[in-house]
């Protein structure tokens, strides 16, 4: 009866689940939860002596009221297809579930299991990437201070620190910054395995947050140390190696700091459930039952066989194939390098200047490879880059802002209903002291020619709005968006116009006709066919002339 129960609630689960994990592992500060089953089992194995406890179901109205929630909260994430949400559903099921199954005599074997589950639910609103911002920030300033003791010229601002003949981006030189999550997930399965107090828990994982910050300070300062010496370790393998002895390091540091915990803080606090070899015996002194009321066991019943029915409606509503999980750990194929003589040597009165071919670590917000060509037309002089690979849609402004840009306008060129099978293109006037002003245009293209640009709003008066539409994306948080399905990787068109004066309206528009002929072209050498048909292209190209 008992594995029937469990098969009937993870007939409930499978797609959502499915498009959950895969959502994870395609952000790599998640994919650590590929080993979260071997610590499940792990923590398992390690509470095998407590035994199959039984007895005690006080207040089994309140876990039947709480299985009903978790349904209901199923039923709403299939509808609005949630992964996240249907996470939140399991989690609370599966409580239920073991409660009545065990009572508050078994909790000492399948709590830790279940606390540690929640590694698995990120945090919603995107405060994740709220954290990892707000953590690149405070590991810029703390480096500074460092380097400032040891006498070493640099400047910082934003999350740059500059340095003679390099410039270190946070996500390029402190790709650790990811190890936030990997060290806290590492903390808490500790401090379950060795069964430590709530107190020692909660000290051992803030503990653990300040130890990331000293990883990423100390990969920095080693990083600035080393160039004077011509030694780069901020991309290639010997990056990956000071990553390496670094994370080491910094869970040496976790296991030394969970020791003297261990032996400064109380033994019992919350307690810490003890090993008998009699705790599988049931009891049924005392007024406590062996088994759960009959009323709660039928209840739980009945609801389970509707589990199985929330599997269809996500079928229904699914919408698109099943996401391949493996995509994430396979490398994005090269793309083709064109070349300086790849781009035409003048183009929209544009001459091409110079050509370079950048190489970054993985997740790098600028694209891990990058084409970049400078072309120039009296006093406007544009860096116009193809960036490779994305795994989903981008916007370029937020790197910028995260290097000292401030944003004073947004639009999407070729978006309004006049001109709404143009191919549009994000339009961004930004400004910073002592680099003047400068326009970004740019826009994703994925294998099949779909272009796909979009800008965050950013008015400050919008916060509101801002915290609904953050509140409406837990109920959106497929990693398919649901309009055009991007063919991934994509790939982005990048171009940057820089000026000591504002950039007038005409010259916008002279850089937009140069920046929309430089991606054509450059799609059509790439081999990518373009989503737009070539007559609603010169019909569109005749009305901007018009116009």
């Amino acid at each position: 009866m008992r594995a029937i129960s469990w098969l009937m609630l993870a007939a409930g689960y499978p797609l959502l689940l499915w498009w959950h994990v895969a959502g994870m592992l395609q952000r790599p500060h998640y994919q650590f939860v590929i080993v979260v089953p071997l610590l499940l089992f792990a923590l398992w194995n390690s509470r095998s002596e407590i035994g199959d406890a039984v007895g005690d179901f006080r207040g089994a109205w309140l876990i039947v009221l709480s299985f009903l929630g978790a349904l209901a909260l199923l039923g709403l994430a299939s509808l609005m297809w949630s992964p996240w949400a249907a996470m939140l559903s399991l989690l609370a099921s599966s409580f239920c579930l073991l409660w009545m199954t065990t009572g508050w005599k078994g909790v000492g074997r399948w709590l830790p299991l279940w606390l540690m589950s929640f590694v698995l639910v990120p945090l919603p609103f995107g405060w994740d990437e709220r954290l990892t911002l707000a953590l690149r920030g405070v590991t810029t300033r703390m480096t500074s201070q460092v380097l400032d003791f040891f006498g070493r010229l640099h400047v910082t601002y934003m999350n740059v620190i500059e340095v003679p003949n390099k410039k270190l981006f946070i996500a390029d030189a402190c790709s650790g910054i990811h190890s936030l999550f990997v060290l806290m997930a590492a903390a808490l399965f500790w401090a379950l395995y060795s069964r430590r107090t709530f107190l020692h828990t909660i000290v051992l994982l803030v503990c653990a947050f300040s130890i990331v910050l000293l990883e990423n300070v100390s990969r920095l300062v080693v990083i600035a140390m080393m160039l004077p010496y011509q030694i780069d370790l901020s991309s290639g393998p010997d990056h990956a190696v000071l990553g390496i002895v670094l994370f080491a390091c910094s869970a040496g540091l976790i296991l030394s700091v969970d020791q003297l915990l261990y032996f400064l803080l109380p033994e019992r606090i919350f307690g810490v459930y003890e090993r008998s070899s009699n705790r599988h015996e049931p009891s049924s002194g005392n007024g406590q039952n062996v088994l759960a009321p009959a009323w709660a066991r039928v209840c739980m019943f009945g609801l389970l066989c509707v589990f199985p029915v929330a599997s269809g409606l996500q079928f229904l509503r699914m919408p698109g194939p099943l996401p391949d999980m493996t995509s994430s750990f396979r490398s994005p194929e090269e793309l083709k390098a064109l070349g300086k003589e790849g781009m035409p040597e003048r183009l929209q009165n544009f001459e091409r200047l110079e050509f370079a071919e950048i190489r970054r670590v993985f997740g790098d917000p600028f694209g891990q490879q990058s084409q970049q060509w400078s072309y120039a037309s009296g006093p406007l002089v544009a860096q116009i880059s193809i960036d490779y690979p994305y795994e989903g849609q981008h916007d370029a402004a937020l790197c910028y802002t995260q290097t000292g840009w401030t944003v004073e306008d947004s639009r999407i060129a070729g978006a309004t209903p006049e001109s709404s099978k143009t191919e549009p293109v994000a339009v961004v006037r930004m400004t910073r002291q002592l680099d003047g002003n400068a326009v970004l245009m740019f826009c994703q293209v994925d294998q099949r020619g779909t272009t796909f640009a979009g800008v965050r709003d950013r008015d400050s008066q919008l916060k509101l709005l801002d915290a609904r539409k953050r509140f409406e994306s837990l109920w959106g948080g497929s990693p398919v968006p649901t309009g055009p399905r991007p063919l991934l990787p994509l790939l982005q068109f990048q171009l940057l116009a820089r000026s000591a004066e504002p950039i007038t309206e005409q010259e916008i528009d002279r850089l937009l006709q140069f920046y929309c002929e430089f991606r054509q072209q450059a799609v059509e050498k790439l081999g990518i066919r373009s989503a737009v048909p070539p007559h609603t292209k010169a019909a569109n190209n005749e009305k901007s002339r018009k116009l």
